[in-house]
């Protein structure tokens, strides 16, 4: 009797433990999906200010072939030149994907100009509960 006691209390007890960490999934799921938009509805208003609001203290940024590592001043002067000179026609999101030890996010965008279209591909680390860009590639 004892032992069947013990059994549903741990049966009980996991479940209460995989209910909470459903839960917790379900909004860094939704948090991440916001995200994702709002870094979409930046990119297609090219507000690169914004944009820069969610990186890393430095970036990597690749933008047609030109690569450097930068700090969050030089990234915004570089992005506000970029869309000053390619007018964004649309975005949409073609690929979003959590890194399975949830300490990367990585999301490809598809971004039209007048002149062309690129990818753009955003790599997003989290420090705490936070996920900050740590590289850009335009391409």
């Amino acid at each position: 009797m004892k032992t069947i006691l013990a059994a549903v209390i741990l049966v009980a007890g996991q479940s209460v433990i995989n209910y909470a960490a459903a839960k917790e999934n379900a909004v860094v799921v939704g948090f991440q999906r916001d995200l994702d938009e709002q870094l979409l509805r930046y990119l297609k208003n090219g507000q690169a200010k914004a944009l820069v609001g969610h990186f890393n203290s430095s970036v990597n940024l690749i933008i047609e072939k030109e690569e450097g590592h930068y700090s969050k001043f030089q990234s915004e002067l570089i992005l506000d030149d970029f869309f000053r000179h390619k007018k964004v026609e649309d975005v949409k999101v073609v690929q979003s994907v959590a890194a399975n030890n949830g300490g990367a996010r990585y999301v490809v965008y598809q971004l039209k100009t007048s002149q062309k279209t690129y990818r753009v591909f955003l790599r997003m680390i989290r420090v705490d509960d936070e996920f900050f860009i740590s590289e850009v590639r335009i391409e």
